[in-house]
This record gives structure tokens, C-alpha cells and sequence, in this order.
């Protein structure tokens, strides 16, 4: 059965410099959404604003299992990116400028549910068209 849900997400980038020489970046969004289960596998769907004027909202989707995320944006940018714990995998990303593959390292994959809320965290290399770009942390709850 499907629910409304609120989502918040924090992503955290520190580029090559390190946080401590003041290459980090916080992003953090809270949007509205809906949520289901099926066969083991959640699948959370909602839109971003891009913030710019007159462009349609992005349309996202997360869906996981215990093993891996899939994180799905599309409009202005397509992008999917899979994250499964200690594996690289490979990703495209579509931008108005063109194709470009992401390449992406995860380090920790983390999901907890409880009756509440559900928090996924990753923490994740990132590498665009095979140059290092940022290390990478996201926080997901569903609520």
C-alpha cells in the first residue's frame, strides 16, 4: 500500500583540499512523497524544485534492499546511481552538455527501519568520466 511520506536528505561533498581546507559542500532538502513495499524491496518516489525559473521539478525515485540503493533523478539532468557496499559501479549521468559515466565507490551502505522511520545512510567515492571528483556522505529519512 502506498503512503505519504516527508523526506529528508543531507548529502555531504568534500572535494579534493579536504573539509578542513574548506572544500566541503552540505546540501540538504526536505520534500514530500510517497512510499511502498514490495517483495522485500521499498521504493520511494518524490520531485525536487531545481530552483530555476520556469524549469520543471526533477523527478526522483529511491529503491532499495538491505544490498543496494538505486537513486534515479530525471528532467533537465537524467542520472541513476547504484550503491552496493564495497563495490565500484559504474552509473551515466545526462546533462544538457552531454553523456557522462560515474563511476562510484561505496564504502558503507547502511538501512535501518523501524516503525517510524526508515534512515539510509552511504558514504561513497565519486569519479566522473574516470578522474576522482569528491567523497561523498548521504543521510535519507523516510518518515
Amino acid at each position: 500500500m502506498e503512503k505519504e511520506v516527508t523526506i529528508y536528505i543531507k548529502g555531504t561533498q568534500v572535494l579534493p583540499g579536504g573539509a578542513e581546507n574548506g572544500q566541503q559542500e552540505v546540501q540538504e532538502l526536505y520534500v514530500k512523497g510517497t512510499c511502498y513495499r514490495k517483495n522485500e524491496k521499498w521504493y520511494v518516489f518524490y520531485e525536487e524544485d531545481t530552483g530555476e525559473a520556469g524549469s520543471q521539478p526533477v523527478k526522483c525515485a529511491l529503491r532499495f534492499t538491505p544490498e543496494q540503493l538505486l537513486i534515479t533523478r530525471k528532467g533537465q539532468v537524467d542520472s541513476s546511481l547504484t550503491l552496493r557496499p564495497l563495490e565500484k559501479t559504474q552509473n551515466l549521468y545526462r546533462s544538457p552538455l552531454g553523456m557522462m559515466e560515474l563511476g562510484c565507490d561505496t564504502k558503507v551502505l547502511r538501512i535501518q527501519e523501524t516503525d517510524c522511520e526508515i534512515v539510509l545512510y552511504a558514504e561513497y567515492g565519486l569519479e566522473l568520466n574516470g578522474t576522482y571528483v569528491s567523497d561523498n556522505q548521504v543521510e535519507i529519512r523516510i518518515q
